[in-house]
């Protein structure tokens, strides 16, 4: 049995305004992967504690490209932005209202940590040549925001818990983003909203960290705020980045947010919201994507070249994702090309370790060429090796585990991602 699925969409976020994209800054910060800056460096006071011995690794490439005033007005926002209230913040006459704008993308872009500032609901206003400014909190007061902090740390804690020290930053950046996967279910109603470009009031938190690791749920902007903080405690540089996605089945394009991580002195996009599939239900013949329950984890979006996101993400900044040494698909030996005797073997060993270790078996394969080609001699009716693969598999594990006549597989034939979802035995 073959089927399709129903791509799902990613979150929508509007609220960056998409004058300034700072690629220049971006590029030079992660293209190079040691010239970071960060919070201690620059004597900001980090709002959050992390577990003892952790090395942090705070990335600020936004605040590199602006100028020198539009940087102390920057600074001044920082150390300000934990006065919960309306108090207004005066940049005074130093700047035009352009470079306010600027400003206060860059700051919301850097600054993952400060989860209790709502995004482009600012109140901002010119005086004469004079600039005033009063950003929009999640938390009505101060004690309540105290009470978010000690939350947020703990949460942190745990998922850096998960980490061990013999851990190279692939396998970190691995674990904690299918951590974050598992404990983050995408806001669907969120998207909605924006796309339909309704108010947001009530959902604010969807479009921060707080949203994504406090409360469980997040649009696009909450999931990549997420991975700055977990892989930035983790000491692994990692920046958010704004531009289109593109639904390859209706050619709709929409805002979206993902990440740029520095693994090994080498830049890869991530795009952990797009990673997480939810739950899909086989209806009229389509496998289709629910979003509710179980979450299944793809990896399609992880350590990607800019050629690569390009086919369904446009318009970002940064292009410097050159090198495919840290691709998940690369790294975890799962690209095909022959599907000869070797690539048979080492099929046959990840649907083995799917049996005995995860509940979702979910595998996915990269097909630089001919992907079409590889897919069919995979899922031949007659005798196509997936199936003969699932049987080995069976064998290994001493027990059925796995239907061995039925998958449910496809293909994206631009990106060469084949996808197999095996259906366990218990499954009807």
């Amino acid at each position: 049995m073959i089927a399709k699925r129903e791509k799902g969409h990613c979150a929508l976020f509007l609220f960056v305004k998409k004058g300034l994209l700072l690629a220049a800054a971006l590029g030079i910060l992660l293209c190079s992967g040691c010239g970071n800056s960060s919070v201690s460096s620059l004597q900001w006071r980090f709002p959050l504690h992390l577990p003892a011995g952790s090395e942090p690794v705070w990335t600020k490439p936004y605040y590199e490209g602006l100028n020198d005033e539009q940087k102390e007005a920057y600074r001044e926002i920082y150390q300000l932005s934990d006065r919960l209230g309306t108090e207004t913040i005066s940049l005074g006459n130093r700047l035009s209202a352009g470079e306010v704008r600027e400003v206060l993308e860059a700051y919301y872009k850097d600054t993952p940590e400060h989860f209790w500032i709502v995004e482009g609901m600012e109140t901002f206003w010119m005086e004469g040549d004079n600039a005033f400014l009063e950003l929009r909190y999640l938390f009505a007061d101060e004690a309540s925001r105290s009470r978010a902090v000690d939350q947020m740390e703990a949460v942190l804690d745990r998922a850096l818990a998960s980490l061990r020290s013999n851990m190279d930053d692939f396998t970190k950046e691995l674990t904690l983003h299918d951590w974050l996967i598992e404990q983050c279910v995408y806001d669907r109603e969120a998207y909605e909203t924006v796309l339909e470009e309704r108010p947001i009031q009530g959902m604010e938190a969807s479009f921060s960290a707080w949203g994504a690791l406090v409360e469980g749920k997040a649009a696009c902007a909450g999931y990549a705020r997420a991975m700055q903080l977990l892989l930035g405690a983790a000491g692994i540089p990692c920046s958010y980045l704004s531009g289109t996605g593109i639904d390859p089945d209706t050619g709709r394009s929409f805002t979206h947010a993902w990440n740029v991580v520095t693994i090994e002195g080498k830049s890869y996009h991530l795009d952990s919201t797009w990673n997480d599939q939810g739950t899909w239900l086989v209806q009229d013949g389509q496998y289709r994507f629910s979003g509710e329950g179980e979450h299944y984890i793809s990896h399609r979006y992880f350590n990607q070249t800019d050629r690569q996101m390009a086919l369904d993400h446009q318009d970002f900044a940064f292009q410097g994702c050159n090198s495919t040494d840290a691709n998940y698909f690369v790294r975890q030996g799962l690209v095909v090309s022959r599907l000869d005797e070797a690539e048979q073997a080492a099929l046959v060993e990840r649907l083995t370790r799917i049996g005995m270790e995860q509940e979702q078996p979910l595998l996915e394969l990269w097909a630089p060429k001919e992907v079409q080609t590889l897919f069919d001699k995979l899922v031949h009716p007659e005798d196509g090796m997936l199936y003969q693969c699932l049987k080995a598999a069976n064998q290994q594990m001493r027990k059925k585990v796995f239907q061995e006549g039925q998958a449910v597989a496809w293909y994206q034939e631009e990106s060469g991602i084949i996808t197999i979802r095996a259906l366990y035995e218990e499954e009807e």
